[in-house]
C-alpha cells in the first residue's frame, strides 16, 4: 500500500522519511542539515509531499519505500507537472507495489491539474521497468559539480 502523508504525519515519520530523501538524493554530509530541515518545512507547508509505501506484518507496518514528490511550473507553458524527487526502497519492490504508486501518482497528478510526471533514477531495474510499461526514458539527466 502507498499512502501520501500529511503535514501532521511529518514528524511521526520523519527519521525514515529523511534517511530515505538524504540516500536518494545522495546529500553531502555538509549540507545534511540544511536540506533536511529544508524538506521538513516544505512537507509541513505541503509544497512537497512525502508518500510511504508499506505492507503491515504481525501488525506492525514495515516501510518498503519512500517518495518525495513537488510540483514543477513551466514557466514557458505554463503547464504544471509532478516531479518525483526522491525514490527509497527499504528493501527489492515487487512489480505490483510500483504499479500501484505509479497509478497512485498519476490519480494525485491528475487531480492536481499536471500535465506530466517527471522522475530521476539510475536504478537499472527501474529504468528497465518503466521502459517495459512505456515510460520515456531516452532523456539523460546530467549533473556536474561547478
Amino acid at each position: 500500500m502507498i499512502v501520501r502523508l500529511m503535514p501532521e504525519q511529518i514528524a511521526e515519520h520523519w527519521d525514515a522519511i529523511k534517511h530515505a530523501a538524504c540516500q536518494s538524493n545522495a546529500i553531502s554530509h555538509t549540507i545534511e542539515e540544511q536540506y533536511c530541515n529544508k524538506l521538513f518545512e516544505m512537507l509541513l507547508l505541503e509544497k512537497y509531499h512525502a508518500w510511504v509505501g508499506y505492507q503491515v506484518v504481525d501488525g506492525q507496518r514495515e516501510y518498503m519505500g519512500i517518495l518525495i514528490t513537488g510540483f514543477i511550473r513551466d514557466d514557458l507553458t505554463g503547464q504544471l507537472n509532478l516531479l518525483v524527487y526522491g525514490l527509497y526502497a527499504f528493501r527489492v519492490l515487487d512489480d505490483d507495489l510500483i504499479i500501484e504508486g505509479l497509478q497512485t501518482l498519476k490519480m494525485f497528478a491528475r487531480a492536481q491539474n499536471c500535465t506530466k510526471i517527471f522522475g530521476y533514477t539510475s536504478n537499472p531495474r527501474l529504468i528497465k521497468f518503466l521502459k517495459d510499461k512505456d515510460y520515456l526514458t531516452d532523456t539523460i539527466c546530467f549533473t556536474s559539480e561547478v
